[in-house]
């Protein structure tokens, strides 16, 4: 009984902390632009993108010759799509997206991205 009550409320404090670091931390992505597939032998990256939510529903624009988004870090119920369009608009078709960690490659040349909450 003694050892069950401060377990408890260790694990109500760890909870407690988590969430107030996640509400303090606005960036609610973090992805690498490549120049090829992720990690690819003798691929580059374009640098690092970190949005904030202030950011969503942006058109933003991307390095040139961005084939691949290598998503590290995402909110739940966030999106990006990348578009081959500058403008954010590649239709008929509607950009290509990305819900998770992990990369983002389908053989196109992205020059533009949106990140939606939400």
């Amino acid at each position: 009984m003694l050892f069950t009550v401060p377990v408890s409320f260790l694990t109500l404090a760890v909870g407690v902390t988590s969430a107030a670091i996640k509400a303090e931390n606005p960036n609610a992505a973090q992805f690498q632009m490549w120049n090829w597939d992720c990690g690819a032998q003798d691929a580059h990256t374009w640098g690092t993108v970190i949005p904030t939510r202030e950011h969503t529903n942006l058109c933003l624009p991307l390095a040139e010759d961005t084939r691949a988004l290598d998503v590290q870090v995402i909110d739940e119920g966030c999106r990006i799509t990348a578009y081959m369009d500058p403008l954010c608009d590649d239709y008929p078709e509607n950009g290509s997206y990305i819900e998770k960690t992990g990369c983002l490659w389908t053989h196109r040349t992205y020059k533009s991205y949106k990140l939606t909450c939400q």
